[in-house]
């Protein structure tokens, strides 16, 4: 993982520096929220916490423990401001879409460790495959609204459009955290189009304001 200032390479106002560097050659997923950047090894699982001002790692937060047949197949890493959660689904949920535990775990804390959690409070959490970010909600659900407590997720389903060509439809997914099992497409379809494959798939974005 690297990190540039003010601009990338080749004289354009910045330099590259090493931020990361994993010693088994694992994929990662990096997240930045509130001066942090949080660095999830995918092979390990171990999340490396790295103050963004001065670059110096302040915390290593070791995975949740686990038999070695309830073995972690999907994870999903969410930034927040003072604390980071980790969505993990096991390979024994086979009734869990996209996980069947959540965890906490308070980053600025000398030594900070995982806690499972079920209620996570007026917040809501979006994932895609390499990104996660919490929003503040109203304590109150409103229709077709955001809901406390949830995770949001973008589903692809593939279909073949009238030219005979492999398209996926993409929808917006609803999961409860007390009741990973249950899932939810809402109607609110991306705008109705159907993208070709190969332009890849969509990713959340939040706004700086």
């Amino acid at each position: 993982v690297f990190f540039c200032e003010g601009g990338g390479g080749g004289g354009s106002g910045g330099e590259w520096t090493t931020l990361y560097r994993s010693t088994i050659s694992s994929g990662m997923t990096v997240n930045y929220r509130g001066g942090f950047f949080f660095v999830l090894q995918q092979r390990t699982l171990v999340t490396t916490v790295i103050d963004a001002r001065t670059l110096e790692k302040v915390a290593d937060i070791w995975p949740p423990l686990g038999d070695d047949d309830d073995a972690v197949d999907c994870i999903h890493l969410v930034a927040s401001t003072d604390d980071v959660f980790l969505l993990v689904h096991r390979a024994r949920d086979m009734d869990c879409e996209l996980f069947s535990e959540v965890y906490r775990a308070r980053h600025k804390k000398p030594k900070p460790e995982w806690s499972k959690v079920t209620d996570i409070g007026d917040r809501a959490l979006f994932v895609d495959r390499f990104h996660g970010f919490s929003v503040g909600v109203g304590g109150e659900d409103t229709a077709g609204g955001v809901k406390r407590n949830c995770v949001y997720t973008i589903s692809a389903t593939p279909v073949e459009d009238p030219q005979g060509r492999r398209v996926v439809v993409y929808n917006v997914e609803e999961f409860h955290l007390d009741r990973p099992e249950v899932g939810g497409t809402l109607e609110c379809r991306l705008g109705g189009s159907q993208v070709e494959q190969m332009w890849g798939e969509p990713y959340w974005m939040i706004p700086m304001s």
